[in-house]
Formats: C-alpha cells, structure tokens, sequence
C-alpha cells in the first residue's frame, strides 16, 4: 500500500479513476444520443474543472449546477451553457447580472416575487427554467397548478430580458423507491406530467418549451427518455452506494473512494477505527429499523487502482473525525496501523464537497471550488 499516489496520503483524501469515471459517461452519453436528447450533467457531484474537462471529450457543452458560486467557478473554466439547477435567489442577483454578461445563463423560477427582482434589475439576457414540482415536494409550482404555470410563463415572456427556455424536474424522490420498476415508475410519471404541462403552454401560445428533468437512479435505470429534450443527472459520473443499493449502478461503476488512515485496531471486537468521519463521509446512512447503520464500505487498496468487491468491512459509525470499521466475524483482520484503505461513500455528491479536491489514481491533483494544497 505504499506505491504512488497513496504513499504521500496522511489523512482522508478522495481518490479518482478515470477509466471508471470515463466509462460511467460514456454509458449515459450513448444513452442520451439513443433517444435523440441533451445530456446536460450535473456538476454538483464532482465540483472539479478537472474532471468537468473529461465530459468535453464525450460531447459535453452545456452543465447544471446547483448555485451561482458554482456556477461562476466553472464559467472560469470555460463553460458557457450554464443552468443554476436551484431556484432563483433575489440576494444574488448581483452574480447573475455577471455571469450573464458572457455567458449562456438559465435559471430556475417558481414565483412572481423572484420574477419581479428580475425585471427590476436584470442587465443582461437570461433563460428562466419553470421549477416544477411532479412528486418530490421539495421546489417548484406543484404539477397539478397548470393556472399558475401558465401565469409564470405568461410573464416569463412579457419581460424584455428574460426568455422562457422549459420546464424543470428533479425527480428527488426515485432516492425513496424500493425497487427498480418504482424508480422508472416515478421517473416516467414526472415526465407525463411535464408533458401534459407543455401541451397546456403550447395552447397558451409558448411554443417550443423544452422539459428537462433527470435524477441520477431514474436516468440510470431508464432505457429511453421519451418525452424529453434534455437530462440532468450527476451522480452517474462517480456513482456510489446508494446508486449501488438501488440496483442503478454496480460496485464496480463508483469511481471514486474516500482514502483514510487506519488509526486503531480492536481484533478483540471485530472492528478497526479510522481518520474519516461525518466531516468527510457526511452522515448519510444507508439500513433502517433493525439494519446496522452503514455509513461506508472499506475497502482494501491495490497499487494505483483498487477491487470494490474486496471489502475489508462495513462502516457502522462516524463522529466528527473517526470513522468505526466492522469486520465481519468470519473474515480475518486485514490491517495493521498505519494502513491506508478505501471508503466507498454513500454520497459521493456529499463526500466530493466535504472534502473539496480529487486526486488520481496516477497521483494527480485536481482542481475543485475547494482546495487542491495539502490534501496529501
């Protein structure tokens, strides 16, 4: 476990493979041009220009992200088709009015209030996405008030800076499904009813609306994307354990682990304790009721690559810096102080900005909104 880049790692830091990452968009790329739609990824899982860059090679023009810091962070590096994947906050319209000026903006809306700001202090052109909420119940004007759409769209177009580009949906709760077929299911009823909300607009005289929608299990486990013009996944890119529990993704598509320091180890007890904790692998869990919590899985690390199926033991608890590693009783101790092993988050979206840096398996830093100095 001392070959490079791991031999210069002295506390959690969150390893990358490319091939795997590459592999994960290439998949969903295909997908897309299958079914004749835009596959606008979601850069809020990775947050890093450097592996942004590695999209452009699979046709990539166009992102969302899920602030405006974002997306001033990645306007920096290039990209100009940028949609604000997060409803529109008056308290920035400062950022707005600067990245608008060169770049291709698009926001989401889902009140007149936020409307009204706009108009009254917009300097520059931007496309409005219309927030609807289709199941989730977290965002946007709720599915069944097609009066209320319309209305927003109606003054969507009245304004002199703002355009209407289409209808938005995250469809956040395939996250709750519990198989596959509820995935698509909740996935495919969301599309239905932006697309009776397009029929509804298109008579109110707004042609051409676009519907854009994509959670990350929908979009993986969907085969076609009938009904839209544009997906918004992210997750597909790293993948993790709750794509892996929902049947969306295999051990082998998570691209990216979370590499810690083994600190203590309790052969008594069946457990191994670790420098990664809630700060780093957040305090997402998956199980419930009478299931151990698992917060990870530790797996072992092999020269510059490492085998998921090669698990060292489940991660049962975290504190604010320890992370706690059980090894099951038929499975010998593995690790001896000072190893260094791997954690398959259960959020790399949460893992990626707890962290806030990347490095790959050749040893390579990467550029993220956080910092990429002394990670390792």
């Amino acid at each position: 476990m001392n070959s490079s880049p791991y031999s210069t790692i002295t506390r959690p830091t969150l390893l990358v493979d490319r091939t795997r990452v590459d592999r994960n968009i290439l998949r969903m790329s295909e997908k897309a041009r299958r079914s004749g739609v835009r596959l606008r990824p979601h850069f809020k899982t990775h947050q890093s220009a450097g592996i942004g860059s590695w999209f452009r090679s699979h046709g990539v023009d166009a992102i969302a992200v899920s602030s405006l810091q974002m997306a001033e962070y990645f306007a920096k590096h290039g990209w100009r088709d940028i949609l604000v994947a997060f409803p529109f906050n008056p308290r920035e319209i400062d950022a707005v009015n600067r990245l608008a000026r060169f770049s291709h903006l698009q926001i989401l809306l889902d009140n007149s209030a936020s409307l009204a700001r706009l108009e009254s202090e917009l300097k520059s052109p931007v496309c409005v996405w219309i927030d609807v909420d289709a199941g989730y119940g977290r965002t946007g004007i709720p599915a069944a008030s097609e009066d209320e759409v319309v209305a927003l769209a109606d003054q969507v177009a009245s304004s002199p800076a703002l355009s209407l580009a289409g209808l938005y949906e995250h469809a956040g709760h395939t996250y709750h499904a519990r198989t596959e077929d509820e995935v698509q299911q909740r996935f495919r009823s969301g599309i239905v009813k932006l697309e009776r909300l397009r029929q509804i607009l298109a008579s109110a005289g707004h042609d051409q609306v676009l519907i854009g929608a994509g959670d990350t299990p929908g979009c993986l486990l969907s085969e076609d994307f009938v009904g839209l013009d544009e997906i918004h996944p992210g997750n597909f890119a790293l993948c993790d354990l709750t794509q892996w529990q929902l049947g969306a993704c295999a051990l082998d598509d998570i691209a990216s682990v979370v590499a810690c320091p083994v600190v203590s180890v309790y052969e008594h007890r069946s457990e191994f304790v670790i420098h990664g904790g809630a700060v780093h692998l957040s305090k997402e869990r998956l199980g419930s009721g009478s299931d151990a919590p698992l917060f990870g899985k530790a797996i072992a690390l092999r020269a510059n690559a490492w085998d998921p199926s090669d698990v060292l033991g489940d991660v049962v608890s975290v504190s604010q810096e320890v992370g706690i590693v059980r090894v099951p009783k038929d499975k010998p101790m593995q690790v001896r102080v000072g190893d260094l092993v791997g954690v398959l988050p259960v959020h790399s979206c949460l893992a990626a900005s707890a962290l806030g840096r990347f490095v790959t398996t050749e040893g390579q830093c990467l550029d993220s909104m956080g910092s990429c100095a002394g990670g390792v």
